[in-house]
């Protein structure tokens, strides 16, 4: 039963607090595994009791003890209170908890660099909101958990919180988003939880940083400089947090991040396709945006975003169907505004037309992909062309020797062209790579009844230029033109492969077109709805070979990747 210092701290009024997060069902179905002693984390299930051993981790990846160590489950747990007002899951939380608290000290997982007490201190944040929406529904008091949950137990944790957000804050990276993520988890201890020793200097102090590292952390046209559509979800919803509670709370934040912060919004509404979900670009998982931008579209009384975010239900669609975005190298090009409106005659919002072509730079640090000049294409109410995603950290060979960080990475595992069997950008380690592939010669064009995009990528790693020119005709067909040519004087004979990955679960064949031309091959598919024709050279080989496409961390499923080879001298 909650003393008076609980008390005082499951009701204080003195600061708005966030809204507690919402419940969903991965969420629930961890709570019973957790309330089983069941842990399933990054695609691993390991059976650990009821009084884990905090300090072995029973895989061989690190991955797995990190994601264990952000207390994830904490939360989860108090979902499965909320959702049932079972009081096992309250007693499992604060059992986990308080033999955490004891036998824990902070900076456990030394090669995290604070980033574990960044994202424990988040789910701690959200999991006193949690426990305060417990508290008032009488949750906590009586029944069989009463005296799970005491006046101990919960200074102890408070104390901990103020200790661990000053060890983030003296523990920073140097840039970009783990130093985002750091420094968010600062701010959201020092409002969130005024009684942590120290909250009030926690604040002002990460306000001050979180301006420097933002402005720099996200280009002028909104998109987050690490290339990773994933890293740019979690940057803009750290970033939108940040200025959602500071305007709640009558923290002043600088104009400029603010307006770049809604450009990073932007981005997000643009790049998200039809259905709802993300294109896997660079080291990402799936994401759903639509919180995002419902909660940008009132802050920044942004009718696009909302609108993308209700998924065509509310707000109103852009002026424009397509948009370049020339600081970061990218462009999305749409069909008619008027396929969105049902009204109108069109196919409704989630059938509508949605290319995103990649001429990006790399991007800085390790996120990126080898996948210059890709193309990925949603049409039709489903994705046609697709990003394989992540997959995995990992850079240890598996059982058969193979290294899956470095397969899904390939320029190989892209919609694009690799020469001479090469990446774009040599792979040297897990996080480590050669001189970066240059995008050059980028033009685009958006027009009245078609865009186009046209760009260029010299590699370190051959002499021959890859030129690609994507043409959206009449905002009804995609065409895709692919040219190899070595430099002056180079008469030796290369090879060039474009490959095209489709999504898990469809087939695909191919047929000559004409029957026995061998000269134009189509590929037929089966649960996609597009159609592919390939005007290859002579000789070409056109296949289908087997991909990997994977959605969540750990987790690859089987996909079927179309491929053209053509070898020869010159063009």
């Amino acid at each position: 039963m909650t003393g008076p210092y609980g008390t005082a701290l499951l009701t204080d009024t003195s600061v708005v607090l966030p809204d507690p997060p919402v419940a969903t069902a991965a969420m629930l179905d961890d709570a019973r595994s957790v309330l089983a002693g069941r842990w399933l984390l990054v695609g691993e299930e390991y059976d650990l009791g009821p009084d884990p051993d905090w300090e072995r981790n029973p895989s061989s990846d690190k991955e797995w003890q990190i994601a264990q160590h952000k207390h994830y489950f904490g939360r989860n747990l108090l979902h499965g209170l909320l959702a049932t007002g079972d009081p096992a899951y309250l007693a499992t939380w604060a059992r986990l908890l308080r033999t955490w608290l004891t036998r824990m000290g902070t900076g456990f997982i030394v090669v995290s660099d604070a980033q574990v007490e960044a994202l424990r201190l988040r789910s701690w944040v959200e999991s006193l909101l949690l426990l305060r929406e417990a508290h008032g529904r009488g949750l906590l008091d009586g029944g069989p958990a009463a005296g799970a949950v005491d006046d101990d137990l919960l200074r102890a944790w408070v104390d901990r919180m103020g200790h661990e957000a000053h060890y983030v804050s003296t523990h920073l990276k140097p840039v970009r988003n783990h130093r985002t993520f750091q420094l968010h988890s600062v701010f959201l201890t020092g409002v969130c939880v005024p009684q942590a020793p120290g909250a009030k200097a926690l604040v002002a102090e990460a306000v001050r940083l979180l301006e420097d590292n933002l402005l720099r952390e996200i280009l002028p046209d909104g998109v987050h400089v690490e290339m990773a559509t994933h890293y740019h979800q979690l940057v803009a919803e750290t970033a939108l947090d940040v200025a959602t509670l500071a305007a709640r709370n009558r923290i002043a934040l600088d104009p400029a991040l603010l307006r770049r912060i809604h450009a990073m919004t932007q981005w997000s509404a643009w790049l998200t396709w039809p259905d709802g979900h993300i294109p896997l670009l660079g080291d990402s998982d799936d994401g759903d945006h639509a919180a995002l931008l419902l909660g940008a579209g009132a802050l920044f009384d942004d009718p696009g975003l909302t609108w993308v975010g209700s998924r065509g239900t509310r707000g109103h669609r852009p002026d424009v169907p397509s948009r370049d975005f020339p600081d970061a190298g990218y462009t999305v090009l749409t069909d008619t505004t008027d396929a969105s409106d049902p009204a109108a005659g069109g196919a409704g919002y989630e059938r509508r037309t949605h290319v995103l072509v990649d001429s990006a730079l790399l991007g800085e640090g390790a996120h990126a992909h080898y996948d210059a000049l890709s193309v990925v294409l949603h049409c039709d109410g489903a994705p046609a062309l697709v990003d394989p995603g992540r997959y995995t950290y990992s850079g240890d060979l598996d059982a058969d020797g193979v290294d899956w960080r470095h397969t899904f990475k390939t320029t190989r595992a892209h919609n694009t062209v690799t020469v001479d069997g090469r990446d774009q950008t040599r792979y040297l380690s897990r996080n480590k790579h050669g001189p970066d592939a240059v995008v050059r010669s980028r033009a685009v064009h958006v027009g009245r009844d078609g865009d186009w995009v046209a760009a260029a990528v010299d590699s370190d790693e051959y002499t021959p230029v890859h030129t690609r020119v994507v043409v959206f005709v009449r905002r009804q067909y995609l065409l895709v033109v692919d040219r190899v040519a070595p430099l002056p004087g180079d008469t030796g004979e290369h090879t060039a492969e474009v490959a095209w990955h489709l999504p898990a679960g469809v087939t695909a064949s191919v047929a000559d077109l004409p029957p026995g031309s061998g000269a134009r091959r189509t590929v037929v598919t089966a649960g996609t709805p597009a159609a592919m024709l390939l005007d290859v050279p002579a000789g070409a080989d056109v296949r289908v070979d087997d991909g990997w496409v994977s959605t969540l961390y750990g987790v690859k499923h089987p996909a079927p990747v179309v491929r053209a080879t053509a070898a020869g001298t010159g063009d």
